[in-house]
């Protein structure tokens, strides 16, 4: 088997340890750092620049709105398509109680309807609002609903 030495940490290591450029002038050629190495010149570089990665981030699911969705959907089991005939079928309002999401994110930009799932079954109901979906959390666990009322038949008048 063939060795190369990193250029990184100087180690003479099978080819195996080191990536293939697959694209460009290089193509077909290795790497001159190890995968140990180029991993972590990646992540130290990935922590030194959070703040850009997220920003690239932001701009890329702007500008691929759908690959967004389907990002989110895919802990669903659902895709893109789903997501967005169920907001056409629900006229882009919540589920519950028939009204627009009105949640803002960071940004400022309203917040999209959240997938509505039971959590025992992982079953996908709908979509609702942040508002509706948060209710409907609390409703889900059954112990909550009479603490809720106990509490509050504490502060009704006599």
């Amino acid at each position: 088997m063939e060795n190369k030495t990193c250029s990184k940490c100087k180690v003479a290591q099978p080819v195996s340890s080191f990536t293939l450029y697959k694209t460009g002038k290089l193509a077909g050629k290795y790497r001159s750092h190890c995968r140990t190495c180029s991993s972590a010149q990646v992540k130290d570089w990935s922590r030194r620049n959070k703040a850009h990665l997220l920003a690239r981030q932001r701009r890329y699911y702007v500008e691929n709105y759908k690959m967004s969705i389907r990002a989110h959907m895919v802990r669903y089991g659902k895709n893109e398509e789903w997501y967005l005939a169920t907001l056409e079928k629900q006229h882009g309002l919540c589920a519950i109680c028939e009204l627009p999401e009105r949640a803002k994110r960071k940004d400022g930009k309203i917040q999209r309807l959240c997938v509505d799932h039971d959590h025992r079954t992982g079953v996908v109901r709908g979509l609702l609002c942040t508002a509706c979906n948060n209710r409907l959390g609390m409703l889900e666990k059954h112990e909550w609903i009479p603490k809720a009322q106990s509490y509050l038949t504490q502060y009704q008048p006599s």
